[in-house]
C-alpha cells in the first residue's frame, strides 16, 4: 500500500509521515473529546474510542508496519509502547463488550480504560518527537 501511495509523484515519505501525524494528532483530539463525554454520553464515549482505535488500526498497518519492514525503525521503546496500547485499547473495548473469557476479565475496567489512556499520550508525545527530529 505504501509502495503505491510513493510511487504518486506528490507524495514522498515525509509527506505520508507528516500527514500520519495529522491524522494521530486528530485521533487525539478524539479521544480527548471522547473522555470528557465519559460520565455524561457514555455511548458517545464508547463510540469515540471504538473510532480512534480503528482509525489508528489502519494507520498502523498502512504506514508505521511498512516503514519499519523497509528498515526504517526509529525509536524501539515508542513501537514497544504502541503495541502495548493498542493491545491495552483493544482488550478493553472487547472485555466491555464481554468477548473475552471469563478467566481473563478484571473487576475495575476504569483502570485497564486509564493505563490505555496514558500510554497512548505517551505513545504519541514519543512519536511527535521522533517526527520533529527525523524530519
Amino acid at each position: 500500500m505504501i509502495d503505491m501511495i510513493l510511487s504518486l509523484s506528490l507524495v514522498d515519505s515525509a509527506n505520508i509521515s507528516l500527514i500520519n501525524l495529522i491524522v494521530q494528532s486528530i485521533l487525539m483530539d478524539l479521544l480527548l473529546v471522547s473522555i470528557y463525554f465519559s460520565k455524561r454520553r457514555v455511548s458517545i464515549h464508547c463510540n469515540g474510542v471504538i473510532l480512534a482505535i480503528a482509525i489508528h488500526l489502519i494507520s498502523v498497518f498502512t504506514v508505521m508496519v511498512p516503514s519499519m519492514t523497509k528498515g526504517i525503525v526509529y525509536a524501539p521503546v515508542h513501537i514497544t509502547l504502541g503495541f502495548i496500547t493498542e493491545f491495552l485499547a483493544l482488550f478493553t473495548v472487547l472485555h466491555m463488550k464481554g468477548k473475552i473469557p471469563k478467566r481473563f476479565m478484571v473487576r475495575d475496567s476504569k483502570n485497564l480504560m486509564r493505563a490505555a489512556g496514558a500510554i497512548w499520550v505517551i505513545t504519541y508525545v514519543s512519536g511527535v518527537y521522533i517526527y520533529w527530529n527525523i524530519t
